[in-house]
């Protein structure tokens, strides 16, 4: 095994240890997932959302955004309890997601 597949099961060890804790670590994981959800314009989890398409999007660097990166690097499939946003009104699409399905 390569050493940046193992450098990503770190990262996703050190992600599920302290997602949403009340420690320091865990506030700014999450903060960080909320503000990359922001950025790529995103209803659900960021983690789920393919970076190779989005990543393009993000202008601020932040410890998810490699995460998302490694993870859509090595196929990883990951899967978190995360609350999507609904949408204010029904049959309302995401700017991000005419954008790509337009192939601008």
């Amino acid at each position: 095994m390569e050493l940046l597949s193992e450098v990503v099961m770190v990262r996703i060890n050190i992600f599920l240890q302290h997602y949403n804790t009340l420690l320091t670590l865990g506030a700014k994981l999450t903060i960080s997932l909320q503000c990359l959800q922001l950025e790529i314009e995103s209803d659900q989890c960021p983690l789920m959302e393919p970076f190779v398409k989005l990543g393009a999007l993000v202008v601020v660097p932040c410890w998810c955004k490699l995460f998302q990166e490694s993870l859509d690097h090595y196929k990883f499939d990951f899967y978190l309890n995360y609350p999507i946003i609904p949408h204010p009104q029904e049959g309302n699409k995401l700017l991000n997601n005419i954008f790509l399905s337009s192939n601008l």
